[in-house]
């Protein structure tokens, strides 16, 4: 080979080599700002998600404390007209702990307080939902009717409310597994 055939070889080397980096660098200063862009926002993105999962938790737990109390201070009326008063009685006085009315508006109140606050993070038809549950428990706890017939339906029509809401939550926040190559 000769000297000028040696140069030119170089000079289409460098050429190349300008031209890659070259291309390389305003690759990666166009795209790369949208790309930084783009990551930020969606770090972003998930983070609100993750606090609004966060916050339907805390009202879910609410939700279903006050449900479970809710039968729990009120079972003996619900059996009342099943089973015999000296029965129920007994019942009473054997049981070691039994929800008071304090615990039963303390729930109420905590699950008002967080159905309330997450009003901006979760749709209005679990808002809606949940609230219907509240207005239906607060009738099952506090009424002065102690038909048992009342009562159950009272409680079932809060239940569906809860499971409805439940479904909605979920569906909201269900995601498919991405299946990954080993």
């Amino acid at each position: 080979m000769s000297k000028n055939q040696i140069i030119n070889i170089l000079r289409d080397l460098g050429l190349i080599l300008f031209g890659s980096f070259l291309a390389a660098y305003f690759s990666i200063y166009f795209f790369g700002k949208d790309f930084e862009k783009t990551k930020v926002e969606l770090a972003i993105e998930q983070t609100i998600i993750e606090k609004k999962m966060d916050v339907a938790l805390n009202l879910i737990e609410k939700t279903s404390r006050l449900y479970q109390l809710s039968i729990m201070y009120r079972k003996y009326e619900i059996i009342g007209n099943e089973y015999i008063k000296a029965m129920i009685k007994r019942l009473k006085k054997n049981e070691k702990k039994n929800v008071s009315e304090i615990e039963i508006r303390e729930a109420q109140m905590n699950f008002q307080i967080s159905l309330f606050s997450s009003k901006p993070f979760i749709s209005n038809e679990v808002f809606e939902k949940l609230s219907k549950f509240g207005m239906k428990l607060s009738q099952f706890n506090f009424s002065e009717n102690n038909d048992s017939e009342t009562l159950k339906e009272i409680y079932e029509e809060a239940g569906k409310n809860y499971n409805e809401a439940l479904e909605l939550i979920k569906a909201k926040y269900n995601t498919t597994l991405v299946k990954r190559d080993s």
